[in-house]
């Protein structure tokens, strides 16, 4: 198992793609850290199920926007665990609203849970990562941060403000031994049917509709690039994301081939 002893949190953990994401973890050997917002339940049925392939689990209810829940989080991890190895900041909403009707209210919101959400988590954990001298971070961001899509503004800025954290939280924290990367993934959850529409009624209004869904329950993840071994243990150059080529190609963020993320911020 690649990721035997490790401790992995993954934050949106109790449905989509955090879900994929915590199981996968727990079948490379990693103890999970089940982080959700609401839906205790949902929550800890991850747990439960990591928690039958062997591994230890645990659930924790934050609001990631909130940097008061964020540290108890990571208390209660740490404690639990004795340390945090791997940090997945894959919490997010959206609500497609036409850019002239988009609410102020509704911006903040989504930029708090995104973008601060990132900011929180990954400067937190970071402390904790700090003291052991190793920590992998995986920054979930989406193809509309790169290409225009419909009804998405506050959703897409939030997503590309996070590129940003990703290179800029890279280059300072590659002295400590962690690395920062981010994903692009393209899947169908629960969180993409926001309007409750059907597939196919969705692509008819307009929407970006994604190849190779990712069931709703999570499946195997098969077509989800964040599940891939190397991407999961943060195998690629520190500060770098993974896409479509596409994607990743087309916003700077180069495919890295090197075993050992290169720390340049020492450079």
């Amino acid at each position: 198992m690649r990721l035997e002893n490790r401790v992995a949190v993954v934050t949106g953990a109790a449905r989509g793609i955090g879900r994929a994401v915590a199981l996968r973890y727990a079948r490379e050997g990693a103890d999970v850290v089940v982080v959700a917002l609401q839906d205790q339940g949902a929550a800890e049925a991850v747990r439960n199920e990591v928690q039958a392939q062997g591994r230890r689990a645990l659930v924790c209810m934050a609001d990631v926007a909130r940097r008061s829940q964020v540290e108890e989080m990571v208390r209660a991890s740490v404690e639990r665990f004795g340390r945090i190895d791997i940090l997945v900041n894959n919490a997010g909403i959206i609500h497609p609203t036409p850019f002239m009707e988009l609410p102020e209210e509704q911006w903040d919101r989504v930029l708090a849970v995104h973008l601060k959400g990132t900011f929180n988590c990954t400067q937190v954990v970071a402390k904790a990562m700090r003291e052991k001298g190793y920590g992998r971070i995986i920054n979930v961001t989406a193809p509309a941060a790169l290409r225009a899509t419909d009804a998405v503004a506050d959703y897409a800025a939030a997503k590309g403000g996070i590129m940003a954290l990703t290179k800029s939280a890279a280059r300072e924290l590659a002295p400590y031994g962690i690395t920062v990367n981010c994903v692009l993934p393209v899947a169908e959850t629960r969180m993409t049917d926001a309007e409750g529409l059907p597939r196919v009624h969705r692509k008819e209004r307009g929407y970006q509709v994604p190849p190779r869904p990712v069931p709703h329950h999570g499946g195997s993840g098969r077509g989800l690039r964040l599940l891939r071994p190397g991407v999961l243990q943060g195998h690629y150059r520190t500060g770098t994301g993974r896409g479509r080529r596409s994607d990743h190609v087309g916003a700077g963020f180069m495919p890295a081939r090197h075993q050992r993320p290169s720390c340049y911020a020492q450079a």
